[in-house]
């Protein structure tokens, strides 16, 4: 599985110790499969028969694919069309190893698992910087209401106000605050 983020193509899960290194490839030379179904947007899937014959689409990718002993390739992205997070792909040392239709419908019902793995574990950590996000804001808050006898409103828009005049994320000035406090109860004990 290629999965695509801000940080770029990251290979996971590989079963050949020669996918790791052709992903890498194909995120610098910027195309090849997993690049063209991402790029594409689209559930079809991308199938190769002879990656000896694919140098013109993909002229730095098909030939390294070649000399590592890879003839073949299915790739299928992961859904959603308009914004796959990545693909599914199976690559093979023989020419012509996924023309059985068969081969593609196993593919399609694959990729389509790894999607929801992919975006359940995404949604989660997600959830997870959320939650650890409003902590800290919500002790920040509490902090500012002790000391100055604020309301919870009137403490969060002093953090907001803060963290414009700072030019940083509320979050971080919520931290700043959080870490000024336990130094300072460390220190006095």
């Amino acid at each position: 599985m290629t999965t695509h983020d801000q940080d770029g193509l990251r290979c996971h899960g590989a079963t050949d110790d020669r996918l790791p290194e052709l992903t890498t490839l194909m995120a610098r030379s910027e195309h090849g499969p997993c690049v063209g179904v991402i790029t594409i947007g689209t559930a079809e899937e991308i199938v190769v028969d002879d990656l000896a014959t694919a140098g013109d689409r993909w002229p730095v990718v098909a030939p390294a694919a070649v000399e590592s002993g890879m003839r073949s390739v299915i790739c299928y992205a992961m859904a959603p069309d308009e914004d796959p997070i990545g693909t599914l792909s199976a690559w093979s040392d023989e020419v012509g190893a996924f023309r059985d239709r068969t081969a593609r419908v196993i593919m399609v019902a694959f990729a389509a698992q790894a999607a929801i793995a992919v975006y359940g574990a995404r949604r989660a950590a997600h959830l997870l910087r959320a939650l650890a996000t409003r902590d800290v804001i919500g002790r920040a808050k509490g902090i500012l209401m002790e000391r100055f006898s604020m309301t919870d409103t009137d403490a969060f828009q002093l953090l907001v106000r803060s963290s414009q005049e700072v030019n940083m994320k509320v979050h971080d000035v919520a931290e700043v605050l959080c870490h000024q406090v336990e130094t300072r109860s460390t220190t006095a004990s």
